[in-house]
C-alpha cells in the first residue's frame, strides 16, 4: 500500500507541476522575466538567512550571467513542493528532504555542503557524563537516553538504528527538541546519555560537534561530557537540481558553483546559514545509505520529514479526487 501511495503522489505532483510549466518556460530560466530560483531550507535567524541567501545569489548571478532570485522556505515541505511544481530550480535541502524530493520529482544531488576540514560527512555522537559509569554504547542498555528531535538524522534516526543493530534497549527515551537541549539534560544529570551531531577534532584538539556552542556556558563541557561513540558517516546536506533543467543550464550551474563554492564571500554566507565551509560535487548514491537505514527501521521517507504526511493527504484529495 505504501508503494502504491508513493506512485500516486508522484503522479499527482507531476500533474500539478504541469500547471507551473506553462508559467515558466525551461529555455528562458535565468532571464530577466524568468529568473533562476534558488531555494534555501530554514536554519539560521530570518535576517541572517535573507542577507546570506542574497549574497549567494548575487555571486551566482555575477559568475553565471543568469538572473537569480532567492526563495527562503518556511519549512522543508515548501522546498519540496517548489521543486516538484517547478517553481524552484535548485535547492539547499537536508538529506531526508532530498530523498523525498527525489521520490516526488527525481531531484538530483549535484553538490553538497562541506563540513569542517572539507569533510563531506558527519556522524551521530553519543554523549554522557563521566559519573554515569557509561563507557561504551552497550552500557546504555537499561539507562535513560535523550534524542534531539524525531526528524533528525544524527539526533534520532542514526542512534535508533545503532540501538536496533546492537540490540540495545534504554530504560526510557525522550526528545529534547534540539542538540542544545540534549547537552543541557545530560550535563545537568537529568538523563544518562544523549545523541548529538559530531565532526572529528582538529589535529590541535579543537572540537567541532554540538558541544562547541555551550562551551562558554559550561567550561567543564569537554572534560566532563565525553563522546563515547560515533556512528558510521552521514552525508552532508545536498544542493539539489530539478531533474528537467536544460543541459546547457545545468552545465553552466555546475561550472559556476564549482568556482563560487570556495569563494570567501560565498563560504561566509554558507557558514552563516548552515555552519558549512563551502560546496563540493556530490555523489547522489551516497544518500542511498540513509534510505537503507530507514528501511531497516521500518520507516518511510514521508514519516521522517516534518509535514510530509499531511502534505501527502492534501495532494491526494486535491489532485486525485475520490482516492
Amino acid at each position: 500500500m505504501k508503494k502504491i501511495t508513493l506512485v500516486v503522489i508522484a503522479l499527482a505532483m507531476m500533474f500539478s507541476g504541469c500547471k507551473a510549466c506553462k508559467v515558466r518556460e525551461e529555455a528562458k530560466i535565468g532571464t530577466e522575466k524568468t529568473p533562476l530560483v534558488v531555494g534555501f531550507m530554514p536554519s539560521a535567524a530570518k535576517d541572517v538567512m535573507a542577507a546570506s541567501a542574497q549574497i549567494f545569489c548575487d555571486e551566482l548571478a555575477k559568475k553565471s550571467g543568469l538572473k537569480v532570485e532567492p526563495f527562503l522556505a518556511k519549512d522543508y515541505m515548501a522546498l519540496i513542493d517548489g521543486i516538484a511544481s517547478k517553481k524552484i530550480d535548485i535547492a539547499f535541502i537536508n538529506s531526508l528532504g532530498y530523498l523525498l524530493a527525489q521520490d516526488w520529482s527525481r531531484a538530483e544531488a549535484v553538490f553538497q555542503l562541506m563540513g569542517e576540514n572539507g569533510k563531506l560527512f558527519y556522524r551521530s555522537g553519543i554523549i554522557t557524563r563521566n559519573d554515569t559509569g557509561i563507557k561504551t554504547v552497550e552500557d546504555i542498555n537499561g539507562r535513560t537516553f535523550v534524542y534531539s528531535d524525531p526528524f533528525s538524522m544524527a539526533g534520532y534516526l542514526m542512534p535508533l538504528y545503532v540501538f536496533n543493530q546492537k540490540k540495545i534497549t534504554p530504560k526510557s527515551t525522550s526528545f529534547a527538541g534540539n542538540y542544545d537541549g540534549v547537552i543541557e539534560m545530560v550535563h545537568n544529570g537529568l538523563i544518562n546519555a544523549g545523541a548529538i551531531y559530531f565532526y572529528e577534532r582538529d589535529p590541535d584538539g579543537r572540537i567541532h560537534d554540538a558541544r562547541l556552542k555551550l562551551v562558554n556556558k559550561y567550561p567543564d563541557m569537554i572534560d566532563n561530557i565525553p563522546v563515547i561513540f560515533t556512528s558510521d558517516p552521514i552525508p552532508t546536506p545536498p544542493i539539489a537540481f530539478r531533474k528537467d533543467l536544460t543541459p546547457g543550464l545545468k552545465e553552466n550551474l555546475k561550472r559556476t558553483l564549482q568556482v563560487i563554492g570556495v569563494a570567501p564571500s560565498v563560504t561566509g554566507a554558507l557558514n552563516a546559514m548552515y555552519d558549512a565551509k563551502g560546496l563540493a560535487p556530490a555523489n547522489p548514491k551516497s544518500y542511498d545509505s540513509i534510505r537503507e537505514i530507514l528501511k531497516t527501521l521500518g520507516k518511510d521517507v514521508q514519516e521522517v520529514v516534518p509535514g510530509a504526511v499531511d502534505f501527502y493527504k492534501k495532494h491526494l484529495w486535491e489532485v486525485v479526487p475520490g482516492f
